[in-house]
């Protein structure tokens, strides 16, 4: 059971999940972990779930890499340019934290 409602004649619909759950129905991991019971932890940790530099799938536990990072926990920064974008701003960044070109 994920989390209890307060329904019924005097309830007033809102749950109470269990720790590891969130929701207005608790169908959904709290950040940090994943998986069909919410009890494995994201990589990077429950402090800092992929390297908070991505999201952590809940389905997969597979980081999701944002703002110019890459590598299995968001950990790899992409490679910058002298301009100060990542990939010189002429690509982006892969999940291994490679720039591959933009195409025309």
């Amino acid at each position: 059971q994920k989390g209890t409602c307060n329904d019924g004649v005097l309830g007033d619909g809102t749950c109470s999940c269990q720790p590891q759950y969130t929701g207005l129905g608790c169908e959904k991991c709290i950040t940090g972990y994943w998986g069909s019971s919410c009890n494995q932890v994201c990589p990077g940790g429950i402090v800092a779930p992929c390297n908070n530099s991505g999201t952590c799938d809940r389905t997969t536990g597979k980081c999701l890499c944002v703002g110019g990072y890459g590598g299995a926990n968001c950990n790899i920064s992409c490679p910058v340019g002298a301009n100060g974008l990542a990939c010189s701003g002429n690509g982006y960044c892969d999940a291994n934290a490679n720039c591959v070109c933009f195409q025309e």
